[in-house]
């Protein structure tokens, strides 16, 4: 499975908030307002970006703005929650 970041953009930020654990629970963490680490059995950032409606064919007008970037590895400093979370999915 992979993981991914998701970063919702202005007011979508709420809506994002709410999708994200209802398809993923147990498979996700809040890094902040709007924005998820999400792991899943899809292959490409699009397949994310479709799942949670980000991109949409057709297009819907009211779908969440954002971005799924698709992480391969990571490093830096942040919560501990967070490198557990991260350190427990493998991908």
């Amino acid at each position: 499975m992979a993981v991914f970041f998701v970063v919702a953009f202005g007011a979508s930020g709420p809506l994002i908030d709410l999708v994200v654990p209802q398809k993923y629970a147990g498979n996700c963490h809040r890094a902040d307002a709007g924005k998820w680490f999400i792991q899943a059995p899809l292959q490409t950032s699009k397949d994310m970006s479709d799942s949670l409606g980000i991109t949409a064919d057709p297009p819907n007008v009211s779908a969440i703005t954002g971005v799924v970037v698709a992480i391969k590895g990571y490093f830096g400093r942040g919560p501990t929650d967070l490198w557990e979370w991260l350190a427990s999915r493998p991908g």
